[in-house]
Parts: structure tokens; C-alpha cells; sequence
């Protein structure tokens, strides 16, 4: 029977077509990451899309209804005690008149419908459900995967039908996993630990109305394969009975779950998996959906990643169990029970997929049924993303005319990313849009049968205002607007729309500084994902925004952008960015430039590009010596191992490779990576090495002190160990250069150490550096950057921001001032925030680039202390 109901699909019937205007809404502000559009819902009448991502407002969802000839917003809905980070909006489901809201990972909030308003009525806690306690271990048997904890994502799939809500809690893919993440670190973590297996919690109504915890569902297959596995990652009622995905389960290919209501118990009756997965990373059960006599199981990674949706038919057979996989015992709020043949079950049929695919189209992303179609999003298909749109019914699926007709633009959308019908109207959701803060599309049906596409829906940026014109002074209650500060300053802030030349957003990377050699003026070099920025801000409260550089043509965007000046001229470098080389740009072209009339800076080209490297980590430039070192190359090139790529820039535009130098005793790999660096013409108190070139390499496993002064002939001179490595990141000398500040990346997040640690180091002997102290900060932020002007040590430190500490006493720092850049995180170990601060401008101006924020100039209040 599975063959001859599979020949009947031939391929998809179209794919949605996505023309684009910008539809202004009435209110609030979308950030670069909120993804607008990441849940969509087709209603009565109306559709509402949401954004739970915001990172400087909370979580929003807004209702749109036609009106006229146009879809128009008529409210947004927030959580009743609505805050930054409150992910409201990360599902939706509707019930009749009544609405449901994931928010985060601590709540279900619900709203009912009163005339044409949509007001609040009641809260589903993450609270009221027991925590759950692991059994005993039994000798000889597979060790228990943890119980789901509380901090793990509520909410994050909801499914209502009649009086039962059904809410799935699972980890946020990649909790629990090392590695840096957007920040410096890149993906330099460990292998990542098994997460504890998923759970869904069924809540049912009582007669007030509101929803009472009743049992929790789980898979009661052994721990070895529960592990990750992301059971409750979709849930979908068919009449009584319940389909949860499991999309992790069996190491990734994955499982749908079927659970019967019997007696006011849910009972689980099978798994079924399709027989002809292909691949055994496949996420069968990343969604489901039901239009009662069909299942619709996606699975994005069917076939080595070009995806699948399989299409089951509930059909009578009696004893029969169905769908491949043999059934489990049965799962409850109480110890499982055997279940007992039933005569329905789910029969494989059709695999739906896209007549032409790519690896990257993430086909089966999300799923949505009507009585004839099924909508299938591919995020990644075709650059911009698509819907394809199949139709058919319980006979199966045929092809009725193919129609893919791709957007008027070719940057990434993800259109797809979330997609929902009924009737006559249909919605998808496209994160990638409007920069990455996303778009909804409205479809109606016209009198023909087709699908007309409404006006691409985008929303205002979610950022900070700008803050310019005059100094704030920090307060006595330790704030400066929404940002923490102690004897700190802020001069100007600006966001990342007023930094580039279109007025797009994206995040920040590094960032230095330069005093024109002329005319003394102060000017801020500011890296982006994308690009770099040009700022003078000899004025600090009124800095301008004049000139921005892209990246190279045929370079991808990445997190890693560095730079370091010399004669004049920025030498900028980018990692993971693929053919990029060195940027080299004639800072005194600035002299004469002017932004555009709007304000924003205007679009500039490098003046020579350095191919002889493509990827890389950092610039290191020794001012004295006139020789630039390229670190951590990768991607082609001459890598020299990632550690230095020697060049003579005494041209600054014609710079000469002189040789490469690695200390294949470190890094990781053991080739001598190196991942920052300082170069100097030595003079400290080690004799034997006064005037000659000494770089100082932060290598990944350990310090790597090496001799260049003879290009030639460069030499290791000595290697510095300490406890607890996590990633040994980057680090700066004293003026006098007897001690060394060092920062590990990766300590804080990998658990090591508890607060921020900075490790001292004693380098009268250069061939014997000794670890004289490691000084703990009051706040467990993870560090980044750091830098020494006079007996001042300026660091960056990611959530908390710049960190200002008087090393008067070089082994006894003390934290003298700060200003918090990330003001709705708590100051713990991750990588948003403060990515580096350059403290060297003559006028005491001090410049920060945060990730998401932009770029802050600040003084110390008292600087000379």
C-alpha cells in the first residue's frame, strides 16, 4: 500500500512569488535580530505576526486586519508585565476567540477576543509544573538523561484543541555547547554535552476558565536516545488524538510521538518515523501538522539537508501499529503502562519536496494545512526563500502547474521561515527581511483560485536613540540614561542605523583610533559585520559619521573585523570572511570628505587590497619597527599556520611579505596559531633583549614570547602556561613593559573560574615569564580586550561593559570606573556587549564598540587618577 499511495505525488504545485513596498506600522522598533515575522497566525479576519527577539524593547505581537483594499495594524498585544528579553511572541496558537503567546521560557499568556480588542486574561506558568526528579541509577544500565530544567525554553511549541493546552519545553539549540558564539571566540568551545530530553505538559481548563496543570509527556524510549532529543519541538491534535515531534531523537533523525486520551489520562500508542528517511540527521518531527485525516511531518535535514515533508493517512487496521517504528510502552503524568492495540493508525505515503532544491533551503522549516493545500517553507531556497505550495487531498498530491517566480531582490530573507492558512488568507513570515529584522506577507485569494501576494510588512529598527549634543554626567544613583556608569561620562552614543552609508543595521565588531598627523583631529575606525566606519570625533558630543567602507568584494560578512593604523593608513582585516585580504585605506583622504546631507557617511573604497592572505584573525602593528603582522590566516593564502605573516609597511600602500614565523609547540592544532598580539621594540628590564623585537603571542593554549628583530631568523624565546585555560585571547604590557595583562576568552563560560579574571604576569625575565597574580573582578561577565594607558588598564568585558582599573599597584588592579554598554543583561559570561575599547586619544576621549548597541564615547570623570 506505501508504494502506490506514494506514486501519486509528482512535486510541488508553485512557489510563492515575494515582490516587495515597505508598509510603515504605527509603533515601536524592531532590532536587527528580533526577526519580525518569526511566529505568524491567520485568524478570523486578521493575522498576527510577532517579534519575541527585541533586545531593547520587550517581545511584541501585532494584529493585522484588512481594511479597505489594505492589510493595516490594529494593536499590538505585550505581556502583561512586558520587559526587554521577555520573548513574547516565540509561539502563538488560537482557539475560537481565544489566543495563546509563548513568552520565553516562564509562560503562556492568554488573551481573549471582546468585540474587536484582543485583551489580556490570564498567565500559564512555568511554576506550576513539579520539577521533575531523576530516578535512582541502576548498575549496568544506560545512564539517565536529566531531567528537562526549568531554565530550558516553555513555551517554545503550543498546541490548543478544546479544553486541553499542550505546552512543549525543550533547550534552545546549542544550550550547553563551548565555543565563543558571535564573540571573539568564534567556534573554539568543546564538543558539546547531551541536553536533557524535552518534555510537553498538558494543561486542561476548568470551569473558571483557567488552565490547571494535569500530567507531563514525554518519550519513555531508554536514555541513549532520548538524549537531545528535542521531543515536544512541534505538537498537532488530530480530534483526541496528540503528535509530537521529537526531532532529535535516535541522534538526530528523529520521531513523532502519538499520544490517545483515555480516561483523562494521555497515553502514548506508537513513534512512527517514515520508512524512506534519508539520512540519519534527517529532524523528522521539527513540525506537525494535522488536518485530522492527514499528518504532515517535516524534515529539514531529509536527504544530506534538501529536505522533506512526509504526508501520513490515518486509516483502520486493525491491531495495526504503523509508521515503521515499533510502538513504546505508554508515557504519563504517572509511571508507563503497556498500551493496547488500537485499530487506527498512520500510514506513510506521500514525501513531498521541492522540484529543484539546494542543500541550504532548510525545505520543511515550517508547515501549514488547508483543506486542499499544504504550504511547505524553504527559508533558504532560491537566496531570498520560498513557499511551496502543494495541493491535493486524501488521494494523495499532484502536480498542478509549477510556478517559481523569485523576489526583485537577491539578499537572503529566509521567506518561509514560518508560514500560516486558512481559507482564503495566508501568511508567511521572512526573518532575513528588512536587515534581519524581518517582514510578514499577507496572501488572499482571488476569485480565480489564486494566490495574490499583499505589500512586503516590515517594522521601524529596534535600537537605542541616538544620544548626542552635550555631555551626560554620570548621576549619583550610578545611571546615565538606561546604562550603569561609576565615574564615567558619555559623550555621544550612536546606534547602528546612523552608521552606515544606506542606514542599515547590523552589528559592530572591533574598533581603534587615529589622530590625524596634521591636523590633530580624533577619529574613531569602527568595524561592522559588514563594513567599517569612519567618525571624527574631535568633538565628542557632536561626533560625524563621514565615510564607510564596505568589505571586500566576494568576502562574506562575519563577526571578526580588526584594524590597526600606521602613517596614516588603516589596515583593516576580517576572519571566517572568506577572499577579504587587507584593506588598506588612506586615512588623510578623510580631511576632505563630508557625510551626505541625511547624515549618514558616504560610501568610500579601500586604496590597495593585500591578497596574499584572505581570512584573518587580527592586525598587529609595531609603529617603532614600521612592520605589520597579519595573525590567525586562514581560508587561503599564505596562512603561515596562523601565526605571523611578516610585512614591511614602511609603504603603507605597497606593504612586502618578509617571511612567517610560527611556534608549532601551540595552539590547538599545534601549528602556532596565534590569535592577538603585541610587537614592540623591548624596553623593559631584561637586559639581553633591550631594542630588539619582541611579539608577544596570545596563542590559543598558552603565551608565546618570540624574537623577530631578524626577519630571517626569528626565534620562540619562551612559552608561558597557566591553570584553568579556557582560550588565552589577547593582552597588553605595561609602559615599561615589566608586566603583562593577560585575558582568557573562554574561562568564565566554560565554567573555570567564577568572575572575570585577568591573569599578571611578571616579565623581568623574558625567558622565564612568571604568573605573579590572577586578579578576580566583582562581575562574572567574560573578558575580551584589554589596554594600558599610563597606570590605567581599560578592558572591555562583554556584558559589563568597559572596565577602568587603577594598576598604580601593577599586581593589586583596582576597579576605579565603569560604563555599562549592555543594559539589559546581567553582567554573567557571554558574548554580547563591550567587543573592545580604545583609550589612547590625547583629549582622555574614550571609544567603545558593543555588539548590538553601536558605538559609545565616554570619559572618566576624573582622569588622572
Amino acid at each position: 500500500m506505501r508504494s502506490n499511495f506514494r506514486f501519486l505525488l509528482c512535486g510541488a504545485v508553485f512557489a510563492i512569488a515575494f515582490a516587495t513596498a515597505r508598509v510603515p506600522l504605527t509603533a515601536g522598533h524592531t532590532t536587527e535580530l528580533a526577526q519580525f515575522g518569526g511566529a505568524v497566525l491567520v485568524g478570523d479576519g486578521e493575522v498576527f505576526a510577532a517579534e519575541s527577539n527585541n533586545q531593547f524593547r520587550p517581545g511584541l505581537v501585532y494584529v493585522f486586519r484588512k481594511t479597505g483594499a489594505s492589510w493595516l495594524e490594529a494593536m499590538q498585544l505585550t505581556a502583561p508585565k512586558a520587559a526587554v528579553g521577555d520573548g513574547f511572541g516565540v509561539s502563538l496558537a488560537l482557539d475560537g476567540s481565544t489566543l495563546f503567546v509563548g513568552a520565553g521560557a516562564t509562560a503562556v499568556h492568554v488573551f481573549t477576543k471582546q468585540g474587536t480588542a484582543w485583551t489580556f486574561a490570564s498567565t500559564v506558568e512555568a511554576t506550576a509544573v513539579p520539577m521533575p526528579t531523576a530516578a535512582a541509577p541502576v548498575e549496568g544500565a544506560t545512564p539517565a538523561v536529566p531531567p528537562v530544567p526549568n531554565v530550558a525554553r516553555f513555551g517554545s511549541a503550543i498546541a490548543v484543541s478544546g479544553e486541553w493546552l499542550f505546552v512543549g519545553k525543550e533547550l534552545p539549540a546549542g544550550r550547553g555547547r563551548g565555543g565563543a558564539g558571535a564573540g571573539g571566540g568564534g567556534g573554539r568551545g568543546g564538543p558539546a554535552p547531551a541536553q536533557p530530553a524535552g518534555a510537553v505538559f498538558a494543561f486542561k481548563r476548568a470551569a473558571s476558565g483557567q488552565y490547571a496543570y494535569h500530567s507531563t509527556l514525554a518519550s519513555a524510549a531508554d536514555a541513549a536516545a532520548i538524549a537531545s532529543d528535542r521531543f515536544g519541538s512541534a505538537i498537532t491534535f488530530a480530534g483526541t488524538t496528540a503528535l509530537i515531534g521529537a526531532s532529535g531523537q535516535n541522534a538526530g533523525a528523529g520521531v513523532v510521538h502519538e499520544f490517545n486520551l483515555e480516561a483523562d489520562a494521555w497515553k502514548v500508542v506508537r513513534t512512527f518515523a517514515p520508512i524512506g528517511a534519508q539520512g540519519t540527521t534527517a529532524a523528522f518531527g521539527s513540525q506537525v501538522a494535522s488536518n485530522g485525516s492527514q499528518a504532515f511531518v517535516s524534515a529539514p535535514g531529509d536527504a544530506g539537508g534538501y529536505g522533506a515533508v512526509y504526508v501520513f493517512a490515518k486509516v483502520a487496521q486493525q491491531g495495526g501499529r504503523g509508521g515503521g517504528a515499533p510502538a513504546p510502552q505508554a508515557a504519563s503524568a504517572t509511571p508507563a503502562a503497556t498500551a493496547q492495540p488500537v485499530n487506527v493508525q498512520w500510514l506513510e505515503g506521500t514525501r513531498l519536496a521541492a522540484p529543484t532544491a539546494g542543500r541550504a533551503d532548510r525545505f520543511g522549516t515550517s508547515i501549514a494545512t488547508s483543506d486542499r493545500e499544504v504550504w511547505v517553507g524553504a527559508p533558504g531556497a532560491g537566496g531570498a526563500g520560498r513557499v511551496f505550495v502543494f495541493t491535493g487531498g486524501s488521494t494523495g498530491f499532484q502536480i498542478d502547474g509549477l510556478r517559481l517566480l523569485g523576489p526583485t531582490w537577491t539578499d537572503p530573507i529566509a521567506a518561509g521561515a514560518s508560514v500560516s492558512v486558512r481559507g482564503n488568507v495566508a501568511a508567511v513570515g521572512a526573518t532575513g527581511a528588512n536587515r534581519n529584522g524581518g517582514g510578514l506577507f499577507i496572501y488572499e485569494r482571488d476569485s480565480f483560485g489564486g494566490w495574490r501576494e499583499q505589500p512586503m510588512m516590515t517594522t521601524p529598527l529596534d535600537e537605542l536613540p541616538a544620544i548626542t549634543g552635550i555631555e551626560r554626567k554620570c548621576g549619583a544613583d550610578g545611571k546615565i540614561e538606561v546604562f550603569d556608569c561609576g565615574a564615567t561620562d558619555l559623550q555621544a552614543f550612536l546606534p547602528p542605523s546612523k552608521l552606515s552609508h544606506d542606514g542599515h543595521t547590523v552589528p559592530m565588531s572591533s574598533l581603534w583610533g587615529w589622530t590625524d598627523s596634521q591636523t590633530k583631529q580624533e577619529w574613531a575606525i569602527l568595524g561592522r559585520r559588514d563594513g567599517t566606519t569612519f567618525l571624527d570625533i574631535t568633538n565628542p558630543t557632536q561626533p560625524r559619521v563621514v565615510a564607510d567602507l564596505p568589505l571586500t568584494d566576494g568576502a562574506r560578512p562575519s563577526s571578526w573585523r580588526e584594524m590597526k593604523v600606521y602613517k596614516d593608513h588603516a589596515f583593516i582585516v576580517s576572519d571566517s570572511a572568506g577572499p577579504h585580504g587587507i584593506q588598506i585605506f588612506d586615512l588623510a583622504r578623510l580631511r576632505v570628505m563630508k557625510p551626505q546631507p541625511n547624515g549618514l557617511p558616504q560610501k568610500v573604497a579601500a586604496d590597495f587590497i593585500y591578497r596574499d592572505v584572505n581570512s584573518v584573525h587580527d592586525m598587529v602593528i609595531n609603529e617603532e619597527s614600521g612592520f605589520g603582522y597579519p595573525v590567525g590566516s586562514s581560508g587561503g593564502g599564505n596562512t603561515c599556520g596562523g601565526g605571523l605573516h611578516m610585512l614591511d609597511l614602511k609603504e603603507p600602500k605597497n606593504p612586502k611579505f618578509v617571511g612567517c614565523f610560527a611556534d608549532t609547540e601551540t595552539g590547538r592544532q599545534r601549528t602556532g596559531y596565534i590569535h592577538d598580539a603585541q610587537c614592540v621594540n623591548y624596553k623593559g628590564p631584561d637586559k639581553r633583549y633591550k631594542g630588539r623585537e619582541i611579539c608577544i603571542g596570545s596563542n590559543e593554549t598558552m603565551l608565546s614570547l618570540q624574537d623577530v628583530t631578524d626577519k630571517t631568523k626569528p626565534r620562540v624565546i619562551s612559552r608561558a602556561a597557566y591553570p584553568k585555560v579556557g582560550y588565552t585571547h589577547q593582552g597588553w604590557l605595561t609602559e615599561d613593559h615589566k608586566y603583562f595583562y593577560l585575558d582568557d576568552e573562554l574561562d568564565e563560560t566554560g565554567g573555570m573560574v567564577e568572575k572575570t579574571r585577568t591573569l599578571i604576569w611578571d616579565f623581568t625575565d623574558l625567558e622565564n615569564p612568571k604568573l605573579v597574580k590572577e586578579h578576580f573582578s566583582k562581575e562574572a561577565a567574560s573578558d575580551h580586550n584589554q589596554y594600558v594607558k599610563g597606570d590605567l588598564l581599560y578592558q572591555s568585558n562583554y556584558r559589563a561593559g568597559l572596565r577602568v582599573l587603577s594598576i598604580k599597584d601593577p599586581t593589586n588592579p583596582k576597579e576605579i570606573a565603569y560604563f555599562d554598554t549592555d543594559p539589559f543583561r546581567p553582567n554573567t559570561a557571554g558574548f554580547n556587549g563591550a567587543w573592545n575599547v580604545f583609550p589612547f586619544f590625547k583629549s582622555g576621549s574614550i571609544i567603545i564598540s558593543s555588539v548590538e548597541q553601536g558605538l559609545f564615547i565616554v570619559k572618566t570623570s576624573d582622569r588622572e587618577r
